[in-house]
């Protein structure tokens, strides 16, 4: 059944790109009468699908909403597979998701302008821009520790070392001792949160703030 249900997405997805190649082709040449009835059969192709995605979306977030719930009101935790790390034999991990670790860089660059001093023709002047720089990675809670793994950066940090967590509208930020702030977006966050609740307040090891 799965390779039928396969089989018939690939012919779908086929015909839906020879359709919008030939939606190209008809703009091109200006035939905007047949650019309409063909946009029209590709959204009729198109609809079981995005009726589906929004189906699933939908029961994805139930689920998400009843996992949470139960978190808060049981105190506890899933467990999830921990791939790519190593635990320690009485560690268990609770949250396992994509996320990306957010770091404020500085850049420069020298810029020669024009002097208006009589004994200088050219001055150069140095100029830096802040930017964001975003590093794709997996974010792991266990009971011990919270993990950020990524090819480009990483971080490792007991929960006995975290002072508080804030919470916006799109990041999360873990303050911890010695100054150390990781800022991060994390898919599932809400999830991420009822984890962290649980687990700090639990040891009286930090505030976590909404």
């Amino acid at each position: 059944m799965k390779i039928i249900k396969g089989i018939a997405k690939f012919i779908a997805f086929a015909i839906i790109t020879l359709l919008l190649i030939g939606c190209v082709v008809l703009i091109c040449t200006g035939s905007y009468q047949q650019l309409t009835i063909l946009l029209g059969i590709v959204v009729l192709l198109s609809l079981p699908y995005i009726i589906s995605k929004i189906k699933r979306s939908s029961k994805e977030n139930k689920q998400l909403k009843e996992l949470i719930d139960y978190i808060y009101d049981t105190l506890e935790l899933p467990t999830f597979e921990a791939d790519n790390i190593i635990l320690d034999s009485d560690e268990i991990c609770h949250f396992n998701e994509n996320a990306k670790l957010l770091k404020s860089e500085t850049e420069s660059h020298y810029v020669i302008n024009e002097s208006n001093s009589l004994f200088e023709d050219y001055r150069v002047e140095k100029r830096t821009n802040t930017y964001t720089q975003r590093y794709n990675g997996k974010l792991y809670v266990t009971n011990k520790r919270i993990i950020f793994i990524s090819y480009d950066n990483q971080f490792i940090l007991p929960l006995y070392d975290i002072l508080k967590i804030d919470y916006n509208y799109s990041t999360t930020t873990i303050s911890a001792d010695y100054n150390a702030r990781f800022r991060l977006d994390i898919e599932r966050k809400k999830l991420f949160q009822a984890v962290a609740n649980v687990l700090l307040y639990s040891d009286k090891k930090a505030d976590v703030t909404s």
